[in-house]
């Protein structure tokens, strides 16, 4: 509907034209259901709790929950994160999440599977000065442009893992482009956090 989001993400097809609209794809302000298919929604609205599945988090450290992009956000100091229990999406996913980096750290981990004995299936996202790398199973996958990921703004960001390939999207807009996947399954712990490496 040339509102700027991808059409297989917005939940809110043929917004009229020249209306402001979210993430999503919906006009700003309004209340939308959930895209169909997601299995899991951590908002930060106070807690790490999952209001769309059963999977509530665990904060760990500095973790808090000041005004956001909607409503109230996770803020991390570094030294904090927040884990998720096993979550199996299989090997064809999204993850769909605002950042507002206030620092140009270098591998600030944004989310990532857990990885603790090398036989685990895991994907890291990172954070680096001002751009998104990814890399999966221990082997660097892509990266955005230098400059796409600017400071001290709301960023909306997406993580497809479907089929063979992985994409980035930023504001809705493909920000880096495919890589070939290992084709795992991630059924280990989720983990959000923002901590230097």
């Amino acid at each position: 509907d040339g509102d700027g989001v991808v059409d297989g993400r917005d939940a809110c097809p043929n917004t009229p034209p020249g209306t402001t609209v979210n993430a999503s794809g919906c006009p700003v302000g309004a209340c939308f259901p959930p895209p169909p298919g997601m299995t899991n929604w951590f908002p930060g609205d106070g807690n790490a709790n999952d209001i769309q599945g059963s999977n509530n988090g665990t904060p760990n450290g500095g973790v808090t929950f000041p005004a956001g992009k909607v409503a109230q956000a996770f803020s991390f100091d570094g030294t904090g994160d927040v884990t998720y229990s096993t979550i199996n999406v299989g090997g064809a996913y999204t993850v769909d999440f605002w950042v507002r980096p206030t620092n140009a750290i270098s591998f600030a981990n944004l989310v990532s599977n857990s990885y603790t004995d090398g036989t685990q299936n895991y994907g890291q996202l990172y954070f680096v000065t001002d751009r998104i790398d990814y890399y999966q199973g221990g082997s660097f996958r892509f990266l955005s442009a230098g400059g796409s990921f600017p400071l001290n703004v709301y960023t909306d960001a997406d993580l497809e893992c479907h089929g063979p390939v992985n994409r980035v999207y930023l504001h809705g807009n493909l920000a880096a482009p495919g890589a070939r996947a290992d084709g795992r399954d991630y059924e280990n712990h989720i983990r959000l956090r923002c901590t230097t490496t």
